[in-house]
């Protein structure tokens, strides 16, 4: 019964893996880099998201790795830092260590010093090919639209909210709402909503609490975007399936039961609920717990996550 449950471990970590992988070769080829890949992204790629995920499995694929430390030199500067760390702690806890050697690289092969905070302390960086597998980032695609409006308004807040609401469908959206998909606090996502209604380059409403959205003909007109990239909830998604496969990597020296199959997978849901959620899968499941959450029921609804994300990469 142990063996059963193993085997059925590996094998949903190894479809979780190929589909991470193969989304994630399709936002680096669209960054530029000349990763192989069936067609580029469509929607909006969340750079930091991207760069974590790749650290996150580099032990798992080589080739991330020589590709994000390469990286470093030439796309450091595009990163917000302050973001990065708000996302890490979603990661698995060995994601720290390389964002330290990645940092390293930035800072010393990119020069950006920004990433002093994250670099101090490295004392080796594991090799890795260099000047080879990363080019000066393009940004010609719609879905590289957050990296490009970071080139042309600066790395922040602002830049990543006009993203999300040019990705939104022209819909209003409230700073919370804001706040939850960029991952910055509510109250800075108030204030530069402020600022970028003085300017008239966001719109808000005259209700309470007040509601932001953009022109977005204005937007794609201003920036020939051929069609408007959709925003995409990447970070949840590559944080469940990073927390997933350094899991089942780790139960290769052990036999799982089924018992912990099932406690694990209901941490796994419970913590993750909103890659679920957002995405239109089990909304009525019970929030904190996944009380009503069986571990079939768990690998179908990770097997529907991936496949609907990589169909709208």
């Amino acid at each position: 019964m142990h063996e059963q449950t193993s085997s059925r471990i590996a094998s949903l970590a190894k479809r979780v893996r190929e589909a991470t992988l193969e989304i994630l070769w399709k936002q680096w080829a669209s960054v530029g880099s000349p990763a192989s890949a069936r067609g580029g992204a469509q929607s909006i790629i969340d750079p930091e998201a991207l760069v974590l995920t790749s650290l996150a499995l580099r032990e798992q694929e080589r080739r991330l790795w020589d590709l994000v430390a390469d990286w470093a030199r030439v796309g450091s500067r595009f990163l917000s830092v302050q973001r990065i760390g708000n996302l890490l702690p979603a990661y698995p806890d060995a994601t720290r260590g390389s964002l330290e050697e990645f940092a390293s690289l930035a800072q010393e092969a990119g020069k950006d010093h920004r990433w002093k905070k994250y670099a101090q302390g490295v004392v080796k960086v594991q090799p890795h090919r260099e000047k080879l597998l990363a080019s000066e980032p393009s940004l010609v695609e719609g879905s590289t639209l957050m990296l490009r409006l970071r080139s042309g308004i600066g790395v922040g807040i602002k830049a990543d909210m006009l993203a999300f609401l040019i990705g939104c469908a022209g819909s209003s959206i409230s700073a919370k709402m804001i706040a939850d998909a960029t991952h910055y606090t509510e109250p800075a996502v108030r204030r530069a909503a402020d600022d970028m209604t003085t300017a008239q380059l966001v719109f808000s409403s005259q209700g309470t609490p007040a509601e932001y959205h953009v022109i977005r003909p204005a937007w794609k007109k201003l920036l020939a975007l051929k069609e408007y990239p959709a925003w995409m909830y990447w970070h949840e998604v590559f944080a469940l399936a990073a927390q997933f496969l350094i899991w089942e990597h780790e139960t290769h020296t052990r036999t799982v039961s089924e018992y912990a199959r099932q406690v694990r997978y209901r941490q796994f849901f419970s913590e993750h609920r909103t890659a679920f959620s957002r995405h239109g899968l089990a909304p009525d499941v019970q929030p904190r717990t996944g009380e009503l959450i069986g571990p079939g029921e768990f690998e179908e609804l990770l097997v529907q996550l991936m496949g609907k994300t990589g169909k709208s990469v």
